[in-house]
């Protein structure tokens, strides 16, 4: 089992690069971590799927607006594509939600 999610992770990482799959996983992490906060924060004035919609939605224009500020400030040329993985992050938390 761990064999093939090794092969798994290697085919990624060579098909998309290291690069990719990093802002995949912390475009994720960051949203997670927002979608918790802001549920906890909005679930004292909505009903409990509202808050957690909202929730969601929030951490998403956060993820993709953290993501567009590194890729035009911080480096030094822009992509697309890294910010397209970065908001993909979230996909999985949205799955989840």
């Amino acid at each position: 089992m761990l064999e093939k999610i090794k092969d798994i992770i290697v085919k990624l990482v060579e098909k998309h690069g290291y690069d990719k799959v990093l802002h995949f996983i912390f475009g994720g992490e960051i949203c997670a971590c927002l979608t918790m906060l802001l549920f906890a924060l909005f679930r004292l004035f909505l009903p409990i799927y509202g808050a957690m919609l909202v929730g969601y939605i929030l951490s998403l224009v956060c993820v993709y607006g953290l993501a567009y500020f590194k890729e035009a400030k911080i480096d030094s040329e822009f992509s697309w594509d890294d910010l397209n993985f970065s908001v993909m992050g979230c996909m999985p938390v949205g799955i989840v939600v």
